[in-house]
């Protein structure tokens, strides 16, 4: 599968999953019914019939819905995609960066030029470096694991006899990988361009710039694998719990929208309730007994009808298109029955 494909197929899954997420929860003004007016304050309510997100670290969060939900509240990238509904919504706009990168020598060097005024949620200004560092991570695949990956292939980093990189990220390295990493990925004397080297043509490299591999981390903050458990925010809202049963965000007092061109944040906090049970989810949304709780899942079948053809839900709902196939690989040779196969299909539990 060629690099372009591969991306472009990451762009359908996240703007399918920012319509439901994004758009409707933070950005708000494009999707809400016009006779509402957004307003600021309160809580919002998420709720999650798995026991955690995926990842929380923006170099390990790979799903669609966990990078339009840490991408709207938590988590700045270099570029964004366009915080409204529709095709626009799988175009990307400028969010760290001032621009959506500018190509040069075939597609092989991209530069991104950093916005001011942005920090992290220390009240740390963020700089090239600290964007250099957050991709350094990605290297080292003996800790961050499960992110997207292509910065391992794409970058002109030498590689030593079994393929991989000389480079292993910033926790176990050698000076002659260190100084091939910073020859690929390398920050301007004023510390507010970043240039990425690569060793074949990407000519849609800056749609990797939605993702958190190479978005800014501090190196004295960095916890390793625990950086996973409360990573600093660089957007409007920061961690202030994490435990079995929720995630809280509140606010993060250093984020400013007069940096920020993708988000408007309504909610004062935003709490994700995890493992409950998805009839009692349904019941919620059913009795309307938590008016600004919305479910991370769709309804089970069995209670899909009522939402969608009874009008008395219709402004409790959403009809979006799924990105994703969902199947089981059964051995035919063992079970050559479709109609068995099908009964083992519908009878698992998913």
């Amino acid at each position: 599968m060629s690099s372009i494909s591969a991306l472009r197929r990451v762009v359908v899954v996240t703007a399918a999953s920012s319509l439901v997420i994004s758009a409707a929860l933070v950005a708000g003004s494009q999707v809400a019914n016009a006779a509402e007016t957004p307003r600021t304050g309160g809580t919002l309510v998420l709720l999650e019939h798995e026991p955690r997100l995926d990842h929380l670290d923006p170099s390990r969060i790979y799903t669609g819905r966990d990078l339009a939900f840490m991408n709207s509240f938590h988590t700045r990238t270099l570029v964004a995609y366009a915080p409204v509904p529709g095709e626009a919504g799988a175009n990307i706009v400028p969010d760290l960066a001032t621009n959506t990168g500018i190509p040069s020598n075939s597609a092989k060097t991209w530069k991104f030029t950093l916005r001011p005024g942005t920090k992290f949620d220390d009240g740390t200004a963020i700089t090239c470096e600290h964007v250099q560092y957050g991709t350094s991570r990605v290297f080292a695949t003996d800790v961050i694991t499960d992110g997207p990956a292509y910065l391992l292939s794409w970058l002109d980093i030498p590689k030593d006899a079994d393929g991989n990189s000389i480079y292993t990220g910033p926790y176990k390295n050698t000076p002659e990988g260190v100084a091939a990493f910073k020859k690929a990925v390398s920050c301007s004397k004023d510390n507010r361009t970043i240039t990425f080297k690569l060793n074949k043509s990407v000519a849609d490299f800056n749609y990797l710039g939605t993702y958190g591999t190479i978005s800014p981390v501090q190196a004295k903050l960095d916890t390793g694998d625990a950086y996973d458990l409360k990573p600093q925010a660089t957007g409007p809202y920061k961690i202030s719990r994490n435990n079995k049963t929720e995630l809280v965000l509140i606010r993060n007092k250093y984020w400013s929208k007069a940096s920020d061109p993708v988000r408007t944040p309504y909610p004062d906090k935003v709490v994700v309730k995890f493992g409950l049970d998805e009839e009692v989810q349904d019941q919620i949304f059913l009795e309307d007994s938590q008016p600004n709780a919305m479910n991370f899942n769709g309804p089970l079948p069995t209670n899909k009808d009522k939402f969608f053809t009874d009008n008395a839900y219709k402004n409790r709902r959403m009809n979006n298109s799924d990105p994703y196939a969902n199947y089981v690989a059964f051995n035919v040779a063992k079970m050559p029955c479709l109609e068995v196969r099908a009964a083992m299909y519908y009878a698992r539990n998913a």
